[in-house]
């Protein structure tokens, strides 16, 4: 499955560029497909401008006008806005790309002035323009500052950054390469046309002969205060007004806490009815008080795509229905649900069936989705054994990686659907019929101790990697015969395990051992390294070296690591 998660930071930023100029490339629109950022490691705008030079920093009291993070007093107008401009992509890529379904919002300031939010695309933010009406249009004098970030100076001292909007010329060096500075004429203009406000910067928004969009010879930027682009801009945008309040629970339902199964998890949900809905919310941290809602037909319930539910940084949430066709996510305009009423249960007809929050009504850009979703009453706790973990992938060592990795289902719950606390759940892997010990040399995220037990929920997005219910792990051996998981659960004082789920490397056959008696395998005991000479190595280092290791019962057992 498609992962169609929209993390919140748009600076996610893997590495730093050299430079500020980008040779040109061809555009790619990111709209076409979920934005999956899932793995990046997000730096400040700060240090990915350090090659360029350090950004001058100017007093905050000696500022004539500081930024607008507060909507001011006035009548807020939401709207929805689509963007063309340079984005900074996984810190090592400029980007021009289209930014759609963006959160844009306009305030008629009881001052007067024309307030404008978050006015450039691709950035996780909350500061306002300030401009004037001059008939159908807004005019915005700049530069104004409109991003800040906290630093450090040379001596290690706390400082903000601010970052300026100011209009940009394209200028083109000798090798052909386009960069942007500051345009003579700072007065930057918004036309309004009833419900929809555009930028007015003269970009033709038509496609070129080959698919894609032409470079922009001006736009409205991202620069330091000495006026060095950092990164972003916008050439084009269209504001078209959100008309639709967002959905709400009626007042005076009560909330019953309900199961809430998706994507292989159980959580809990809230869950009120009325005569023709019901409604639920607190599905995700993300947005807790979000409400989606389904009517109630006979034994269904039609839960319908198109609603407004929610604000999340820059997007707005919306209810949508989608179906996974071959791999592929489509929009749907509705999903029913069955509904037994009398064991409390609304369930999915087909496992390929998702509820989104997302971002978008035309396109899947989700900030979170629950595949194969089904609500239902909670159920006190029976059967306290786990399922045996369900196997999905293997690769075996590979030289240019240094690890070979095994990728399994785990559940926090039962085979009737009885819910079990997550934290009170673990797993070991079991590599050639021993228990598998992780050490801080070579899990560098796991902390200071070796762990044999992982915790359910464990995670460092490195070599432990969560996804629904679906862990990938990391495996520092080569020649690795057999890998097993097997998953554990603390339930009023007694540990229950599950089946043990093993793999074998050169048949590829899965194999479920029934386990009823906690130490069928053996625990690793002392561990000696050696290199590849055979000499002892007291605290080995990264390289590939021999580990023989003593378990407790008096076994041995031999292997080649690769150590980082």
């Amino acid at each position: 499955m498609k992962n169609f998660t929209l993390l919140t930071a748009s600076l996610m930023l893997a590495g730093s560029m050299s430079a500020v100029t980008l040779t040109d490339a061809q555009s790619l629109g990111l709209n076409d497909k979920p934005l999956d950022l899932s793995q990046c490691t997000s730096i400040s705008l700060v240090d990915a401008m350090k090659p360029a030079g350090p950004a001058k920093v100017i007093a905050k009291e000696a500022l004539a006008d500081p930024i607008i993070t507060e909507a001011p007093a006035g009548k807020q107008i939401n709207y929805s806005r689509n963007s063309m401009g340079y984005i900074l992509y996984y810190g090592m890529y400029l980007m021009f790309t289209s930014q759609d379904d963006q959160a844009g919002q306009i305030v008629e300031g009881d001052d007067g002035f024309v307030y404008l939010k978050n006015p450039i695309g691709g950035l996780t933010y909350n500061a306002y323009f300030k401009g004037e009406r001059e008939g159908d249009r807004i005019r915005v004098d700049l530069p104004q500052i409109i991003y800040q970030e906290n630093s450090t100076d040379e001596e290690g001292n706390p400082r903000v950054v601010d970052f300026y909007a100011r209009i940009l010329d394209a200028e083109i060096d000798e090798e052909g390469k386009r960069y942007f500075v500051p345009a003579e004429e700072q007065t930057l203009y918004y036309t309004v046309d009833g419900d929809k406000i555009s930028l007015d910067l003269g970009y033709d928004h038509t496609k070129l002969e080959d698919g894609t969009y032409p470079y922009p010879d001006k736009m409205v930027g991202l620069t330091t205060e000495d006026g060095t682009w950092a990164y972003y801009g916008d050439c084009w945008q269209e504001w078209t007004r959100l008309d639709q309040a967002m959905f709400t629970m009626p007042e005076g339902l009560e909330t019953e806490k309900w199961a809430f199964f998706h994507n292989g998890l159980a959580d809990y949900v809230d869950v009120a009815f009325d005569d023709e809905y019901v409604y639920v919310t607190n599905l995700t941290p993300l947005l807790p008080e979000a409400v989606i809602h389904g009517r109630i037909e006979g034994d269904t319930v039609v839960f319908e795509s198109g609603y407004y539910i929610g604000n999340y940084v820059s997007w707005y949430i919306y209810q949508m229905m989608c179906y996974m066709n071959d791999g592929d996510p489509e929009l749907r305009d509705s999903m029913v649900m069955t509904y037994d009423r009398e064991n409390k249960v609304i369930a999915c007809t087909d496992p390929n069936d998702i509820i989104l929050l997302n971002t978008s009504l035309n396109r899947v850009y989700a900030l979170t989705n629950f595949q194969n979703p089904k609500f239902s009453s909670i159920k006190p706790v029976t059967q306290p054994t786990p399922m045996a973990p369900q196997f999905v992938e293997f690769l075996d060592y590979y030289e240019n990686y240094g690890y070979a990795y095994i990728v399994f289902n785990i559940f926090n719950y039962n085979s009737i659907d009885e819910i079990f606390n997550a934290e009170n759940m673990w797993y070991n892997l079991l590599i050639d019929g021993l228990v598998e010990t992780l050490y801080p040399e070579d899990y560098i995220m796991i902390g200071e101790e070796p762990m044999t037990n992982i915790p359910f929920d464990f995670k460092d997005s490195w070599d432990i990697h969560l996804d629904g219910a679906k862990r990938t792990v990391c495996i520092f051996a080569q020649g690795i015969e057999t890998a097993g998981v097997q998953l554990f659960h603390e339930y009023e004082g007694k540990v229950y395990e599950s089946d043990i789920m093993t793999y074998n490397v050169e048949t590829g056959e899965v194999t479920d051992i029934p386990v009823g008696v906690a130490g069928t395998f053996n625990e690793v005991g002392e561990a000696e390294w050696y290199d590849l000479q055979g000499r002892r190595v007291q605290n080995p280092a990264g390289g590939i070296y021999i580990c023989k290791i003593r378990c407790n019962d008096g076994s041995t057992r031999v292997m080649k690591v690769a150590r980082r």
